[in-house]
């Protein structure tokens, strides 16, 4: 799954809403404006370790970024389904429940 921003508001702007009541149910601090004339088309979810968290999200072919000090920002684009703005929260709450992104401790990029 690759999550990107289109460009197109009307839909970044549903789908980025989507993304913040997903993060909020599962307790991740949103690190973007949650006014969605404020918001752009990414939503950055900040999560303890996030530079770990990102390059395990990678492993699993969940394409994101991060910035630092920040968190991890997902930008999803027109043809992402809910279901897998879903799964990508979910995954992240895997990563962090398993701790699965230990591994990249030492190794994650850290600005």
């Amino acid at each position: 799954m690759r999550l990107r921003w289109s460009g197109e508001h009307g839909g970044a702007l549903e789908q980025t809403a989507l993304l913040i009541r997903l993060a909020d149910e599962a307790g991740f601090e949103i690190r973007s404006p949650r006014e969605a004339e404020r918001r752009g088309g990414t939503v950055t979810v900040h999560v303890p370790e996030f530079e770990a968290v990102h390059r395990e999200l990678g492993e699993r072919e969940l394409l994101c970024d991060f910035r630092p000090g920040s968190g991890i920002r997902l930008g999803p684009h027109f043809y992402n389904t809910d279901d897998e703005l879903e799964r990508a929260i979910a995954t992240i709450e895997d990563i962090l429940a398993t701790g699965a992104h230990r591994r990249w401790l030492d190794v994650a990029a850290r600005f």
